[in-house]
């Protein structure tokens, strides 16, 4: 159960971003925030494609509406005491209904959101390289989410998915959107020239989102770390925040796929768990005491008995 947060969560992350690089991974609902935030993360980020995958069993093609978004992060807001970053894909319609989404996600206590250049009806980059809107148009959605805050610590992340197009695009979009007034560009760089990123191996790759770092002039947040880096080089070669967006609902999708596989082909999981154990955090006792239950407890025990 959390506890009381000395600052609200835009406060707090904008003391993060001050402070040093923030890495945030990713989770998808409010329990597996609980865990992101028990493991010591100063920072939570709900991945829009982990939520679609996880509430609706669809892939990230942005069918889930702004008011189940919102519902969904309040949910995963209130279970927690760190700040929490949201994937708000396109902005969820246009000039108003962008004006309406940044006022829903302040007011349900997210500390950040990203709105992307992308063209509606938004795809997922992961499954192919995504269509972008013009300049002036991707300029004016941002300028759109900006004039929409109230809150001048709530954090706004344009993001580009422009490797579609080249990486000069990709520098010259995050420049623009950071001209634009956005807090952090994010640049998630999947597509170089037309081919994955991840075809040419951990070190070219580093040194690709490492020049990104160079060009792009101001706070830059990036999408996962190449294999054999830590987050703290990807905070050294420039970037003010790293978010580990989808590998934790992977690893969890995982497990949970390779149980039932042993379950479905043997009637049970004893050999599954033979060697691949429950942690003890996670059952009985240690998983209600975790999750608040002595708070819960007490504050059960002081409510006054009911008057006949």
């Amino acid at each position: 159960m959390p506890t009381a947060p000395t600052m609200r969560g835009p406060e707090q992350l904008r003391g993060l971003l001050a402070a040093g690089g923030v890495l945030a991974p990713g989770c998808f609902d409010a329990f597996s925030a609980h865990l992101v935030q028990s493991t010591g993360f100063s920072a939570a980020y709900i991945s829009g494609l982990a939520v679609e995958a996880t509430q609706f069993a669809s892939p990230d093609i942005g069918l889930i509406t702004r008011p189940e978004m919102v519902a969904h992060a309040s949910r995963i807001v209130e279970a927690i005491d760190i700040p929490v970053i949201c994937d708000a894909d396109t902005g969820f319609g246009d000039g108003l209904q962008i004006h309406k989404m940044v006022g829903q996600f302040q007011r349900a206590g997210v500390a950040a959101i990203h709105i992307e250049d992308q063209a509606s009806p938004k795809g997922c980059p992961t499954y192919a390289p995504a269509k972008v809107l013009p300049l002036q148009d991707a300029r004016a959605r941002v300028r759109t989410a900006l004039q929409a805050r109230t809150d001048p610590n709530f954090v706004i992340i344009a993001r580009t998915d422009a490797d579609s197009v080249s990486f000069d695009e990709v520098v010259l979009r995050s420049n623009e959107y950071l001209a634009e007034g956005a807090d952090l560009a994010l640049a998630p760089l999947i597509y170089l020239d037309g081919e994955p990123l991840s075809k040419q191996g951990p070190a070219k790759q580093f040194e690709w989102l490492s020049r990104l770092a160079k060009e792009v002039t101001g706070p830059l947040a990036g999408f996962a770390i190449p294999a054999g880096y830590r987050a703290d080089d990807m905070f050294e070669a420039g970037y003010a925040m790293v978010i580990e967006a989808t590998t934790p609902f992977r690893v969890a999708a995982t497990a949970l796929l390779h149980a039932l596989e042993e379950f479905s082909k043997t009637g049970s999981l004893q050999r599954f768990l033979a060697t691949q154990p429950l942690d003890p955090r996670v059952v009985g006792y240690e998983l209600a005491r975790s999750l608040g239950m002595e708070a819960d407890r007490r504050a059960q025990l002081s409510f006054p008995a009911r008057l006949s």
